[in-house]
Parts: C-alpha cells; structure tokens; sequence
C-alpha cells in the first residue's frame, strides 16, 4: 500500500514538473512574440528640462526602475515569480543609450529587446504625444550613469499561467500599436484627459476608474470614478494626490505616488480634477 502511495506521489509530481515546465515555456515563447510594430517615431529635438518632469513627476517611472533609474525588482512572489524593471541607464549592467526608436518600442509600445515587457504600463504610455516622448527619450539618455545589475524577470508555473490568462499583464498585446500617435494626426485630448491617461490612474484604479486590487497584500486602490469624486472638493483631491492623505486624514498606501505627483503643477493638477470631477 505504502509503496503504491509513494508511486502516485512521484507521478503526481512528474506530472506537476511536466506541466509547470510546459506553462513557462509557452509563456516565454508567448512574451517573445509581440505584435509588430510598423510605424516609427520620426524624429526630432527633445527638451530635457521637460523630459526630467514627465519621467519623474508625471509617468512616475522611479517607482519601478528606482528614482536614480538604476533598476529593481518590481514583483517577487514564491508562486508567481520574479519581475523586474531593468537598470535603463548607461551605467555596468543598464541598458541605456537606446535610439529614439527603442525608447519609443519600450515605453509607448511595450517591447524591449523583441519582447513583451511584463508590468509596463505602456497602455498609458501609449496616449504620450510625438513630442512629449522625443522630451523623455532626450532625459533618459542623459540620465546619470548607475551601475547595478538586476536580476532578471522569472517566471513560475503560476505566473506564467497568469500571463497566458493576461492577469500578469503585457500590454504589448492590448495595444492598437497603429494608432499611437493619433492625438498628433488628429484631435488631440484634452489636457486633463491627456494626463489622466498618462500618469498611470488606470494602471492602478482599473480602466473605469473604478477600484482594484493592485498587489498581493497591499490595500486595494479606492474608486476614483466620476461618481465617486464628485463628492470630493479641489482641496481634497490635493492633498491625496500632493500628500498622500486620505478623506478621513489617514495617511494612503505608499503605492500611491504623492511624492512625485507632489512637483505636478497648479495648471495641470486642476485640469486632472476637473476630468476626474467633472462639471
């Protein structure tokens, strides 16, 4: 009996590898296939001073890749896996320097190396205007130098489940890739609009605005919908988004960004509550 047990346990467990091994490769080749990218950004002079701001203060990017752009780990689960965000500098083991174009493919179209990026939250991204990513691509090359090398995004049976279910998401495969430039070519969003898709809110508060659970054993992000925060006043949307500080005074998750969305300025932070508010 004993040793019937034993059998079923070890081919139990070979089935367990088998299976285990079959999801992460089909999660590896799926990641290794993003959609074709046909379109280029054409080229031109990026600011630098602007570029800084939207990295920092608006895309928020040092919330992953760390606020000297050197690189971290993002999600590391015993189940799930690991994901990184990579040291994009040009410092020992960074990967910075990248042509326009490949900045462009990483942050507005999710693809990096011929890759799926994992996490990236290039859905938003993806509304940055022509311009606005020439300024970032102008800041990020001249990023001071950070040597440090990242472990590298791994994958575990569950994960890699996961990103064949599109629940550990790639936007690469969300993204209508041939329309990202539209707001240049046609008309363009509104300014509160246009920074309500960039700045991330989506990412965490889901597509609707309408609260999610962002990471395992974090608080969820609150509903930010229009009918919720319509009830909420100008001064109450600041010291959220500047202060971290909740409707009943309490201090928000650090998953909330405050810190940098704290250098926002006046003009823009009022048009992000109105699109948010409403009328």
């Amino acid at each position: 009996m004993l040793k019937r047990v034993m059998l079923a346990a070890a081919v139990l467990l070979l089935v367990a590898i088998v299976v285990g091994f079959v999801l992460v490769t089909r999660a590896d080749a799926h990641l290794a296939a993003p959609p074709a990218v046909t379109r280029s950004l054409p080229p031109g002079e990026g600011d630098v001073a602007r570029g800084k701001y939207l990295v920092k203060d608006v895309l928020v990017c040092g919330e992953c890749h760390g606020a000297d752009m050197g690189g971290g780990i993002v999600l590391e689960n015993a189940a799930l896996g690991r994901v990184s965000a990579p040291n994009i500098t040009s410092g020992k083991g960074g990967i910075g320097a990248k042509s326009l174009h490949e900045w462009d493919l990483a942050i507005r179209h999710g693809i990096a190396n011929g890759r799926a990026l994992l996490l990236m939250p290039s859905d938003g991204y993806s509304h940055l205007s022509a311009q606005d990513m020439r300024d970032i691509a102008a800041y990020l090359a001249i990023v001071p130098k950070v040597d440090r090398t990242v472990l590298h995004t791994e994958l575990r049976p569950i994960g890699a489940a996961l990103v064949l279910r599109g629940s550990l998401h790639a936007d690469a495969f969300i993204i209508s890739h041939d329309t990202i430039d539209k707001g240049d070519t046609g008309v363009p969003l509104q300014r509160g609009a246009y920074l309500l898709e960039v700045a991330g809110c989506r990412g965490c508060h889901g597509a609707e605005l309408q609260g999610r659970e962002v990471a395992p054993g974090k608080p969820p992000a609150p509903d930010i919908s229009r009918a919720k925060l319509s009830a909420w006043s100008y001064q109450q949307f600041v010291a959220a988004v500047r202060n971290g500080q909740g409707l009943d005074g309490r201090a928000l998750d650090a998953l909330m960004p405050s810190k940098a969305y704290a250098a926002m300025p006046d003009d823009e932070l009022l048009a992000l509550f109105q699109e948010l508010h409403g009328p």
